[in-house]
């Protein structure tokens, strides 16, 4: 099933339902939504045929009256039409889901059989084009299959953007070549080319073309060696050359005459022809039925007597169309002017072209669709026989020049004024009585051509200026007599009716005791007590829709009206949007798009629509919602501002209930004015003498390193209102570095420091910014280069802001001069203004909670302790885990709602808990220790009265919940952090020989995988006989489960981790099973990380697979698998196995 399956079935039951044939289009619709699974709308379209049968039943049985039947049965029309339009859409949305679905088995399936094929005959080759062509691919890798030629079908190939024809047996590239106008890439290495076509020259998206390896004899070798730029130019040259030649033969072409073309390509709509190199369309509709029989027995190559029909250049390209010679009278030269119109609009289209000429062919009616070529600048319409425009031509955008003398118009379209850049319009010889009062609102319009019309008699004929004047008069004075100017007067407040919509204002009627005038409402203008409601006037209202509006100013000739938007404007949109609503309930609409509204409620009405799936209220200040919104039992998509991420996130019926639940109990709303400021960035880049120069404004030269991380409070004012930032200052020390990702929150701004006198040789910028776009998401980072009063080295800034989109800025600052602070400062301001968070409303519960666990003066309570403020808040239980996972993001207080053993114990204050933590790891003893510790040595790192003995359990459980740290006794006395594990591997015995092999491919490895990993998998950890201590070191382990052995190492340089697995083979497979369950879930809690999990093939050569390709290939049956670099078989299960 395709889209064009879907319209015909549309137009089919639209016919049905014109038609009056209700019960048929019903039971097609019925089946319609059965073809696609819809059952929603299957049993809707059941439900709507039986309301139709018991409509028809009660009026033959007389239980009805006639008129109640006949609005029954246009309900029921109208409740099909809407059902008709939803199916549509969600059919569609499937169809595209099951197209791309498509084209990547497509791609697979071509890849299996070229990956398989020695050499291609033609009829192979002629296939997988066909393929290629029928998905739209947009790679073909086409080498080593002893390829002499390339067939014809490869100029289909119009979406292909690599095509890789090396190491083939090609002694010429054909010139249709050239209709593979997508192509970026172009491998024709190591093949017998001679020359290459002129034709290259015409591939303009052409940016790698490989021809080495070639006896090229054109164009010359000095030309190639100059690369791609001097090999088009000549291409190009002698291409022109070539055209030049074919002008004599151009200039003897002329409509109606008889020539003899050979056919090049049949295609289903008709024959492709070549007439002395010139290529040309013979459509099947300029065929007569008997000929079109004839032609089924010619091949490619045949001759045939054809009329040519058309004959001009487009786009720089010559283009012929021709019809049968010998049906003259059988040719509706009406229909052959459509379809060559149609034809070239369509690839216009295409083609993004920006002239379109359709001149001289006859043509009486312009297709819709010329709406589309919205680049076009030049549009030539002379000498036809339209007698008038569609409004889709007012829609082209960039349109400068239209040409339409000759015609027989009567008429222009009213929306003539949305043509803006506009400047040529020539309209001699028609039958115009009028012109559209639009046109005075053409600034850009200076040439204008009216001689030859019925209103060119009162008018210059050839003055754009006067012309608009006149157009101004004749508005003015039509159908009314003379009336004094006081009639209307500036600051008066009248009805006006809009007229036109343009991008920049709106075209607005008034009218007053049988006199009106007309003028325009900038967007500048509307303005209601502050608020600019331009969107919502130009996305919601149409023409012909009614607003009032207050005379700004009236020139004294009368010929300018200018208007400004009244103060009652937002009762026209809440009228506006009842519309609206009806006519989605009308129509069943599933979607209903109300963003931009300026809405501060919603009508109940809306509960009304059944039908709703998605609904968005985004951009409006709503506060609240009416109850009736808990009868869209079918909404499932609701978008609503304000209102915190955990809830947007969520179901509809969730953000609907969070409404409903807090407006029940009426309290003021405010929002919070308190973020959170991170700054990290390697040790020494001088994170904390930025910190005192931005909050305090001082520097010392001998500033202490920050061991772990510094918070402190910075008042800033934002809007001309103070904002309260939490500063967390990290530490730089590498050992610190895995810790701090348990402490990088979301709706947070990051400064990332880096020393401008050092290069970024091992790529720590970059490790830095992947770190916070992992843990932080789309927080925004400014990158500050400090120090650079002493030196500066450049890093590649561009490619660092193209990769991270969330890079607000690089900043160059001294700490020590102040230089860049003061930008700085003003950048920090800017971004914080804009966080999301800041605009959330907070009910005053929440600030009451907040403000007395503050003034706690303890750094930690129960949890217990903070359910009852929230009860006595009356919160319930979802807001308070709201609440605490707000406090924990601003930095304000620490509690860890994703693990079960400490989310309800205690709610923590962060710097109480960071101390502790990095103290611990800091301590030199430990470190000699090799990373071993005793909870009783915990009380001389800790200060006793900060951190008492009762509460070292909670902050070992901690580290272990950060996964820092694991316990070595089931006591739980002992403990170790395998950060501090020797960086040394220690000597042990592995079979390599004979093991499964297993890798992740990393985008970005944090120094935290590996000892999260060990500390999961602790339980695990290999002992040698006869020897004291487990096997595992800083950056690898060994374990062991029953008669397996898995070896696990990290490259932090390589960015991989590498897994062998010896021992039993039945079981390899379930032991590396459990291991790649527990790094699934390290990286599930690390956004944005990539791990690519591979099956490497060769122990000495990096050539590997895709373990989920052999895993797919596996469940399909094949058994083996062909390495595309070395063509060599591997056995898919020793390989998913390891080999015996």
């Amino acid at each position: 099933m395709t889209a064009t399956y879907i319209n015909e079935k549309i137009n089919q039951i639209k016919d049905l339902l014109q038609d009056g044939d209700i019960k048929q289009a019903l039971d097609i619709l019925c089946d319609f939504a059965a073809e696609f699974s819809l059952e929603d709308r299957e049993r809707e379209a059941i439900a709507l045929s039986a309301r139709h049968s018991q409509n028809e039943s009660e009026a033959i049985k007389g239980t009805k009256t006639k008129e109640d039947s006949v609005l029954e049965r246009n309900r029921v029309v109208d409740f099909a039409q809407g059902l008709l339009y939803n199916i549509q859409q969600e059919a569609q949305v499937k169809i595209k889901e099951v197209e791309a679905s498509a084209k990547i088995q497509a791609q697979k399936e071509i890849d299996r059989v070229l990956s398989s094929a020695r050499i291609l005959d033609d009829y192979h080759l002629a296939d997988i084009i066909k393929r290629a062509d029928e998905y739209k691919l947009e790679e073909l890798d086409l080498s080593n299959k002893a390829i002499e030629f390339l067939p014809r079908e490869i100029s289909h190939l119009h979406e292909l953007r690599k095509l890789n024809l090396s190491h083939n047996l090609l002694k010429e590239l054909p010139p249709y070549i050239s209709k593979l106008t997508a192509l970026v890439e172009l491998d024709l290495s190591h093949n017998q080319l001679t020359e290459l076509p002129c034709e290259l020259s015409e591939l303009l998206s052409l940016q790698d073309l490989k021809v080495d390896q070639n006896p090229l004899e054109y164009p010359a070798q000095s030309i190639i060696n100059k690369g791609l730029d001097s090999i088009l130019v000549e291409l190009a040259r002698k291409f022109r050359t070539k055209k030049n030649d074919l002008d004599a033969i151009i200039e003897e072409l002329k409509i109606g005459q008889a020539v003899s073309a050979v056919i090049v390509d049949k295609p289903e709509f008709g024959l492709f022809l070549s007439y002395k190199g010139l290529e040309g369309l013979l459509h099947k509709n300029n065929i007569s039925k008997n000929k079109l029989a004839e032609l089924e027995d010619m091949f490619i190559g045949d001759e045939v007597e054809v009329l040519v029909l058309d004959n001009r250049e487009i786009d720089g390209k010559r283009r012929l169309s021709f019809a049968m010679r010998g049906n003259d009278d059988d040719i509706n030269m009406r229909t052959t002017a459509r379809n060559l119109a149609d034809n070239m609009i369509n690839q216009a289209i295409k083609n993004n072209s920006h002239i379109l000429d359709l001149s001289k062919i006859g043509l009486e009616s312009l297709s819709r669709l010329i709406g589309k070529c919205t680049n076009l600048e030049v549009l030539n319409l002379n000498n036809n026989k339209l007698t008038s425009l569609p409004a889709e031509i007012c829609k082209l955008p960039k349109l400068k020049r239209l040409y339409l003398q000759n015609n027989h118009l009567s008429k222009l379209p009213d929306e003539m004024g949305m043509l803006e850049q506009l400047v040529t319009l020539h309209l001699a010889n028609n039958k115009l009585g009028k012109l559209p009062a639009s046109l005075v609102n053409l600034d850009m319009l200076s040439d204008i051509i009216i001689s030859g019309n019925p209103c060119a008699i009162d008018m210059p004929v050839n003055d754009a200026e006067k012309i608009k004047i006149a157009i101004k008069d004749s508005i003015l004075n039509s159908g009314k007599n003379e009336i004094e100017y006081s009639n209307f007067k500036p600051g008066e407040v009248l009805l006006g009716q809009i007229k036109l919509i343009y991008n920049y204002g709106v075209f607005v009627r008034i009218v007053k005791d049988g006199d009106y005038k007309e003028g325009l409402l900038h967007k500048s203008a509307v303005l209601v007590n502050g608020r600019d409601y331009w969107k919502t006037l130009h996305k919601f209202f149409e023409i012909g829709d009614k607003l009032e509006v207050r005379i700004l100013d009236l020139q004294p000739d009368q010929d300018r009206v200018t208007f400004a938007l009244h103060d009652s404007f937002p009762s026209f949109i809440t009228n506006k949007v009842y519309n609206i609503i009806n006519a989605a309930k009308n129509n069943r609409y599933t979607r209903l798009d109300l963003s931009n509204a300026e809405l501060t409620a919603l009508p109940k009405e809306i509960g009304e629509l059944d039908a709703l799936v998605e609904l968005d209220l985004s951009n409006n200040p709503i506060r609240s919602l009416p109850s009736e919104m808990n009868k869209l039992k079918k909404l499932k998509k609701l978008y609503i501002d304000n209102i915190p991420p955990e809830i947007a996130s969520k179901d509809a019926i969730d953000i609907v209930n969070y409404f409903l639940k807090n407006q029940d109990r009426p309290q003021v709303k405010k929002n919070l004015k308190e973020a959170k400021m991170l700054i990290v960035g390697q040790g020494g880049v001088g994170k904390t003498s930025l910190v005192k120069r931005l909050v305090y404004n001082n520097y010392d030269d001998n500033e202490l390193k920050t061991e772990g991380i510094d918070i402190r409070k910075w008042e800033i004012l934002v809007n001309k209102e103070p904002i309260y930032l939490n500063i967390w200052d990290f530490g730089g020390q590498e050992i610190l570095h895995s810790t701090h990702q348990f402490f990088l929150t979301q709706r947070s701004i990051y400064l990332l420091v880096w020393d401008a006198r050092q290069e970024d040789e091992h790529g720590r910028i970059d490790y830095w910014l992947k770190l916070i776009q992992s843990f932080g998401g789309d927080s925004p980072i400014i990158v500050v280069m400090n120090k650079i009063d002493t030196g500066y080295r450049e890093i590649n800034r561009r490619g660092l802001t193209e990769k991270y989109k969330n890079i607000i800025a690089f900043v160059d600052v001294s700490c020590k001069t102040g230089e860049g602070l003061e930008k700085l400062n003003e950048l920090i301001q800017k971004e914080v203004s804009q966080l999301e968070h800041l605009k959330i409303d907070w009910y005053q519960s929440w600030f009451n909670i907040k403000t007395r666990l503050e003034e706690l003066n303890r750094d930690y309570c129960e949890y217990g302790e903070y359910e009852q403020m929230c009860e006595q808040e009356q919160l319930d239980k979802e807001n308070q885990k709201l609440l605490i996972r707000f406090l924990h993001d601003l930095g304000i207080v620490l509690n860890f709602q994703d693990d079960p053993r400490l989310k309800y114990t205690n709610i923590l204050s962060p710097q109480w808990v960071t101390n502790a933590v990095y103290k611990i790891i800091n301590h030199p003893e430990l470190r000699e220790n090799k990373g071993i510790l005793s909870l009783e040595e915990i009380s001389s790192i800790l200060d006793r009265v900060k951190y008492p003995v009762e509460k070292h359990a909670l902050i070992v459980d901690l580290m272990h919940k950060f996964e820092l740290a694991y316990y070595l006794d089931e006591a739980h006395n002992r403990f170790l952090i395998p950060e501090l594990l020797p960086v040394e591997q220690p000597a042990f015995i592995f079979n390599f020989e004979k093991c499964l092999s297993f890798r992740y491919h990393y985008n970005f490895l944090p120094d935290s995988i590996m000892s999260r990993f060990i500390v999961r998998m602790h339980q695990y950890v290999y002992r040698e006989k006869n020897k004291y201590g487990q096997i595992l070191w800083r950056s690898g382990v060994i374990l062991k489960e029953k008669e397996n052995k898995a070896l696990i190492i990290s490259d932090k340089i390589e960015k991989r981790v590498f897994i062998f697995i010896e021992g039993q083979k039945n079981t390899r497979r379930e032991f590396l099973s459990k291991i790649r369950g527990h790094f699934d879930h390290i990286h599930s809690t690390i956004s944005r990380i990539e791990a690519r999990e591979i099956i490497p093939l060769y122990p000495d050569k990096d050539i590997y697979v895709d373990y989920n390709y052999l895993l797919a290939l596996e469940n399909k049956g094949v058994e083996t698998y062909i390495a595309q670099d070395t063509y060599e078989e591997f056995n898919i299960k020793d390989l998913l196995e390891g080999y015996a």
